[in-house]
């Protein structure tokens, strides 16, 4: 089994992508951090060996255990691969303002990014105080801890994360492969070329390779909602030709892949 977690800040749609790619709500609200526990979803047919978590949004000071950050980062921890959904829209006359985020859909992936490298540091840091100053990991944790202190990734050190977990003996959130997840609006499902999502967004947003997705969260929550027959046939009726589950299931399978 694989499991995927959703990360994401607050009103970015992830817990309506869970809804989307699963079928199942979780704490999908117009309420700001309403998720405030893992949702487990296994044995989706259309994600095949997959299971996605829905997680708690991260919002600044996240790595402290506001916004039950915690909860979501030892979720992400056991995860084999990360989902980061990014809202592509606004709704209303401008950015919504929650506490611990900006509202700016991409600075709030940059915080929930900048969150997950603190939380990578204070791991290192505890596991190296219980290292003895002979043990030769206790180098290698430093150097790790180096260059996640200057905003490098695990992931982005060409070691695995397995072997980084192996010689560190914990499991570093950064070291995980990556799937971007773009929540688009309605109009943009209907005219798939009309925004050019993934070009606008990787002006403001370096990818770095990452396999990236876009849907409407709404709109394919709907039709999971519905059923598999039924949801098909009301995104058919308008015009909707995308398979959610099975292009972020391919977009995981591709991340796991390139990570190896």
């Amino acid at each position: 089994m694989v499991l995927a977690a959703l990360i994401g800040p607050p009103n970015s749609g992830k817990s309506l992508m869970f809804c989307a790619l699963t079928g199942q709500q979780s704490g999908d609200s117009p309420v700001p951090f309403s998720t405030d526990r893992v949702y487990v979803a296994p044995g989706v047919p259309a994600l095949g060996e997959i299971t996605i978590m829905d997680t708690p949004s991260v919002a600044r000071h996240s790595h402290r255990g506001e916004w039950l950050g915690l909860i979501g980062f030892e979720a992400a921890r056991r995860a084999s691969a990360l989902v980061m959904a990014i809202k592509c829209f606004q709704t209303g006359a401008g950015p919504l303002e929650y506490p611990g985020c900006t509202g700016d859909p991409l600075e709030d992936l940059q915080i929930v990014e900048r969150e997950m490298l603190i939380a990578d540091l204070i791991a290192i840091e505890a596991r190296r105080n219980e290292m003895k100053p002979s043990d030769p990991a206790r180098e290698a944790a430093t150097a790790i801890h180096d260059a996640i202190s200057g905003g490098q990734p695990a992931r982005d050190m060409g070691i695995p994360g397995s072997e980084l977990e192996d010689l560190l003996g914990v499991s570093l959130i950064t070291a995980k492969p990556v799937v971007y997840a773009l929540n688009t609006d309605e109009v943009t499902a209907y005219e798939p070329d009309r925004l050019g999502s993934e070009e606008v967004l990787a002006q403001r947003l370096d990818f770095r390779g990452a396999p990236v997705v876009s849907f409407c969260a709404r709109l394919h929550a709907d039709a999971a909602l519905l059923g598999e027959g039924p949801g098909r046939e009301m995104l058919a009726e308008l015009g909707v030709d995308k398979d959610a589950a099975r292009e972020v299931a391919y977009a995981i399978r591709t991340a796991l892949e390139n990570a190896r």
